[in-house]
């Protein structure tokens, strides 16, 4: 039976069931083959092309089930690192959010027989953190990444400094004290009461035997002395005489209390220093997270541009003729479809946008920003970070840095 006419009812509603996530009983794994029914699905296990991959299954089973096996925890992994990164969730929802690719790996072809035998593997390998509660299996990843395990050491390697440091300090500055008591023969000071009578006023001589006695016996000088006038008949109706500065040197402990007093000032403007930049952080966190809500309210369901380069995927078109060829975008169709001309060749091909993938180019070579942040713009490519699968682009109209932009999310111009 032919193809339907481009553009009919029937050939759009076709396009529409094709680009959607089907039922994965009708999915057969080798093939790569997603059938829309029983029917479908039994016709296609009779094919000879099915048979044919059913006999190299059976002659490579071992090996072929261990590699689908390795890309499916892959998959499930990236899934789970970009996504939630070491947040706690349910490991359902991620399941769920990996198969929304129509060519995922199906777990029916793996070497594990349920999604709970696989968050188990993942436990014991030492990949995730798994629990299990009454509301089902939770994951949590378990970041590895070297640089960040190294600053966290780092840190705590000053922050254990820092507190030997501030321990030896103490125990210098209570020897000393001692030392300075011990050699101006420390005495306890005795506690006696005030007594003024009515409409007097008070002295309070510190000197010999007052409160520098208590301090080390006789500290040698008078610090200074303070009238107290209360209920005086002046304007004011009691005042403070200013206290005299004394010309004569302080003690040792008079020293000491001085030092001691001069590092809590500076420990308190170290801590007002410390909770100024962690306000300073928090704001510019919180400025990076409206950033991110900005670029994520631009992302698209569709992608394609004219002039970029694309990478066609589709093995069954032609025989895999054109699988794994790269092409330039001559024009856009409906939004979600291009006239792509094969490099090399002179043959010019309609594809879905779901039949081609995105190509990153080389580092310093200009690129097209194809969907969130700066969509549309063309951009030089500064940095490719493999492990990440992102890189990091310079807008050629404004000269912004874009970071950690997704292998998908950009394309090589022509």
């Amino acid at each position: 039976m032919g193809k339907h006419e481009k553009g009919s009812a029937k050939d759009i509603a076709n396009r529409a069931k094709a680009k959607g996530l089907q039922k994965l009983q009708f999915y057969c794994q080798m093939c790569q083959k997603q059938c829309r029914d029983a029917n479908g699905f039994k016709c296609h296990q009779t094919s000879a092309s099915h048979l044919r991959m059913m006999s190299i299954l059976r002659e490579n089973t071992g090996k072929i089930i261990d590699d689908f096996s390795e890309e499916f925890e892959k998959s499930y992994v990236d899934t789970l690192r970009r996504h939630h990164g070491v947040k706690r969730v349910n490991a359902n929802n991620v399941y769920q959010e990996v198969i929304q690719d129509k060519h995922h790996i199906h777990m029916n072809a793996t070497q594990w027989a349920s999604l709970t035998v696989f968050i188990q593997y993942l436990g014991k390998k030492g990949i995730c953190i798994v629990e299990q509660d009454e509301r089902g299996w939770f994951v949590q990843y378990i970041e590895r990444d070297v640089n960040s395990l190294k600053r966290a050491e780092k840190a705590n390697e000053r922050a254990r400094a820092e507190k030997v440091e501030e321990e030896k300090a103490t125990r210098r500055m209570e020897k000393q004290i001692i030392a300075a008591a011990k050699a101006q023969g420390a005495r306890e000071v005795e506690a006696t009461t005030m007594v003024r009578g009515e409409g007097e006023s008070i002295k309070l001589s510190l000197g010999k035997g007052g409160l520098g006695g208590g301090l080390g016996g006789g500290v040698k000088r008078k610090l200074e002395e303070v009238k107290l006038a209360v209920g005086g008949s002046g304007e004011a109706g009691g005042a403070v005489e200013p206290a005299k500065k004394s010309s004569k040197p302080l003690s040792a402990v008079e020293q000491i209390m001085l030092e001691n007093e001069n590092k809590k000032k500076r420990e308190q403007e170290e801590k007002e220093a410390v909770e100024r930049r962690k306000r300073e952080e928090e704001e510019r966190a919180e400025q990076l997270r409206k950033e991110e809500k900005k670029k994520k309210g631009k992302r698209k369901d569709y992608w394609l541009r004219k002039n970029i380069v694309v990478k066609i995927k589709n093995k069954e078109l032609a025989d895999g003729k054109f699988y794994k060829k790269k092409g330039v975008v001559e024009t856009v169709v409906e939004k979600y479809g291009a006239e792509v001309r094969v490099k090399d060749t002179v043959d010019v091909i309609i594809l879905d946008q779901d039949d081609l993938e995105t190509v990153v180019g080389p580092v310093g070579g200009q690129v097209m920003i194809v969907n969130g942040y700066g969509r549309g713009e063309e951009a030089e490519l500064v940095e490719i970070k493999t492990e990440d699968y992102c890189a990091n682009l310079k807008i050629l109209e404004t000269g912004e840095l874009v970071k950690n932009v997704e292998y998908e999310d950009f394309s090589k111009m022509a």
